[in-house]
């Protein structure tokens, strides 16, 4: 057996804890009737392939998965089927393939239109058969994944679980630690569907307040309540829509600002409210000993993603785990200095992998030379049963092929490969996020 074979069959034995992920019915939670069946189209066509219909300059009709039903699933693969021709040197394909080819079987070494309806005739089945909850979980299973930090709502742990049976409901809490989505609590991006997550949190714990004070108190018991439920995380996705310096505001000015309603304030005087209830919420985070996992990296414009800009509440809350996603790419410079200075902060590799296997290996080579071992968390961040598994199977193998380039090169043993692996992909998290 050569270096590299066994470097892999020795992380492949590894179970993974996923520390980032959506799979699991995204915010909201996979319905209790989950057997109406999915196709190949619509998994193909979800979350990130959909997301680059527009850079990709798609111009034909939607592909969104709520689009379609398996049955209209001709009509689905012929309106996508030029858009996967431009597709297919992506990473992302790349990580679908191969679960496609692992988890269902097909003729020759790509989906074409010579095999899709054999390949979508198993998926509809597989879909009927297990339920979109039952065919994750052996999915995982496959995967070797032990546990997925699953990024979510409050109404997730409370309507969304209360409403399944008790066998499904244990299935669910047997591999999912939540992380609840936070932003809507702080007004940042203020859509529709946030203001529906503060109402019907505040429902939940309430009562719904009424001044400044109320409400800090309401947030402090919607995050408290979440950690009851088997809450492990914040998650502030503030990046997508602002940069992420987050000033030290004064309570009075900010409870000026809260009486006059968040609506009526100017595009300064808004942010000046919003950082004034981060640093609430990692108020809450510490009490309730939450790890705090921020999205950096990916934004438009770049600069919103910089990590370098959270070092005043990095040096803060120095009781609080920081968790910076995505390898804070294309800042990952800045990222591995915050994972070397500061004790409280990780360096997630989460979706890098999907992103660009040459990009993940890079980075991961070098960045286990400069940040130490135990900093590193390892997440898939994916929609979809057949996207978290190739997702994790390209990852480990971006894994094994790092070690085993150091192990033949005499950066080190294979002893240390083997604990580099273990930390990687298991005991890093576990000691992040928990065992139970």
């Amino acid at each position: 057996m050569s270096l590299g074979d066994e470097i892999r069959r020795m992380v492949d034995e590894i179970t993974m804890f996923n520390v980032h992920d959506h799979v699991a019915g995204f915010d909201w939670g996979i319905p209790p009737d989950d057997k109406g069946g999915k196709s190949l189209p619509q998994i193909l066509f979800n979350d990130f392939l959909l997301y680059l219909t527009g850079a990709a300059r798609y111009r034909g009709p939607g592909l969104g998965p709520n689009q379609y039903t398996p049955e209209r699933a001709e009509e689905h693969w012929k309106a996508g089927r030029d858009l996967l021709e431009i597709y297919r040197p992506l990473t992302i394909y790349r990580t679908l393939r191969v679960a496609f080819k692992e988890l269902y079987g097909f003729e020759g070494e790509d989906i074409t239109d010579d095999n899709w309806r054999e390949i979508n005739d198993k998926v509809v089945a597989t879909y009927r058969r297990y339920g979109q909850r039952r065919w994750l979980a052996e999915v995982l299973k496959r995967a070797n994944i032990s546990r997925i930090v699953q990024f979510c709502y409050l109404p997730y742990v409370v309507d969304h679980w209360g409403e399944l049976n008790e066998e499904d409901r244990n299935l669910e809490k047997s591999f999912i630690r939540p992380s609840l989505l936070s932003d809507a609590y702080a007004f940042m991006g203020d859509s529709e569907e946030r203001q529906r997550v503060r109402k019907r949190s505040f429902e939940i714990v309430g009562p719904q307040p009424s001044n400044y004070s109320e409400y800090l108190e309401a947030v402090a018991k919607a995050i408290a309540h979440f950690r009851a439920c088997g809450g492990v995380g914040l998650k502030i996705l503030a990046s997508y829509n602002r940069d992420m310096h987050f000033q030290r505001v004064p309570a009075e000015e900010a409870r000026t600002l809260y009486d006059r309603g968040p609506e009526n304030l100017s595009e300064e005087e808004h942010l000046r409210l919003e950082d004034n209830l981060v640093w609430h919420l990692f108020d809450c985070a510490r009490q309730s000993g939450l790890v705090v996992s921020f999205h950096t990296a990916y934004a438009v414009p770049t600069r919103r993603g910089n990590p370098g800009q959270l070092v005043n509440l990095i040096s803060a809350f120095k009781d609080v785990t920081f968790d910076l996603c995505h390898a804070a790419w294309p800042y990952s410079g800045e990222h591995a200095i915050l994972a070397r200075s500061f004790g409280n902060v990780y360096y997630n590799l989460a979706w890098v992998p999907m992103l660009s296997f040459s990009l993940a290996k890079r980075e991961l080579s070098e960045m286990m030379e400069i940040v130490p071992i135990n900093k590193f968390l390892v997440g898939l961040d994916t929609g979809s049963a057949e996207s978290c598994y190739g997702t994790a199977a390209v990852t480990r193998q971006i894994i094994s092929e790092v070690l085993a380039e150091k192990v033949a090169g005499g950066a080190f043993t294979m002893g240390v490969a083997e604990f580099a692996a273990r930390r990687l992909l298991k005991e890093n998290a576990e000691e992040v996020f928990g065992v139970g």
